[in-house]
């Protein structure tokens, strides 16, 4: 063999070396790759389901937050105390709870009330003597347990006036400590009514058994003693132990309980 012809064997073995080489180490990435790619495919299915689940777990999670938020937010005067309730007061969203005074006249947009005459339902003073619908079930009841408790001469003085009704009142007045401006009074909604006793015991409603006996026992048929005894700095009106005004049954029994009027209620005191 010529050096030629040695030399051209020479680089003929290396070539097939090379090429054995090169063969192994792609026959050595393919099987990586055999290896690596279903583990890989596993893990992004893998990676894609825990997203999937996470997705559907924040919006399992963000529906819950959503429903108790609501649950929250829902309106309960008896929960908490007070509290939720008194921007119902002092806003006039819930009527039975509208704060009417001096200073808080009442809304505009206040409907006129669906009044009933109480002829005939409670005892009254006359005809003519009307209230909001919602009073005569609670009036009714109130008047019945104060005649079982022995009070049976107790009876509607007083209940819905117009705005001229009161303007006349306004401007008759000789004290106007007992009575307020039109627009601005509580009979005005026909949530409010006077009371009075036909046996008072020779003593006025304020000094009478009937008249204690209303003052402890109307928060239970959701009425209050609108102008109680000490609180004319408040109310800004003199004590009056026959105006009761309704506001529900679980407002009347905070007030009761915590010795509160309807400003204290809606803090506006």
């Amino acid at each position: 063999m010529t050096a030629l012809t040695l030399t051209e064997a020479l680089r003929r073995r290396r070539r097939r070396r090379r090429l054995l080489v090169r063969t192994l180490l792609a026959g050595a990435v393919l099987a990586v790759v055999a290896v690596a790619v279903p583990g890989l495919v596993r893990l992004a299915d893998a990676v894609g389901t825990m997203t999937a689940d996470a997705t559907t777990d924040d919006a399992a999670d963000a529906g819950a937050t959503d429903e108790a938020a609501d649950a929250t937010t829902t309106d309960d005067p008896g929960a908490g105390g007070a509290g939720g309730a008194q921007g119902d007061a002092a806003g006039g969203s819930r009527p039975s709870v509208l704060l009417v005074n001096a200073d808080h006249a009442l809304p505009d947009d206040l409907g006129a009330p669906d009044l009933v005459d109480l002829v005939g339902t409670v005892p009254v003073s006359g005809s003519g003597v009307q209230v909001a619908a919602e009073l005569v079930e609670p009036l009714r009841q109130m008047l019945g347990a104060a005649a079982d408790a022995g009070y049976p001469g107790l009876y509607v003085n007083s209940g819905y006036r117009s705005a001229e009704d009161q303007r006349e009142l306004w401007d008759t007045a000789e004290d106007r400590s007992l009575v307020q401006p039109p627009g601005h009074s509580e009979h005005q909604t026909g949530l409010a009514v006077d009371l009075a006793d036909l046996e008072p015991d020779g003593a006025s409603l304020a000094d009478s058994s009937s008249g204690r006996w209303l003052a402890d026992n109307a928060w239970r048929y959701g009425f209050i003693l609108r102008y109680p005894a000490g609180k004319e700095e408040v109310t800004g009106i003199a004590y009056e132990a026959w105006h009761f005004r309704y506001v529900g049954p679980e407002v009347a029994e905070i007030c009761q309980r915590e010795g509160l009027t309807l400003e204290e209620y809606a803090g506006a005191a």
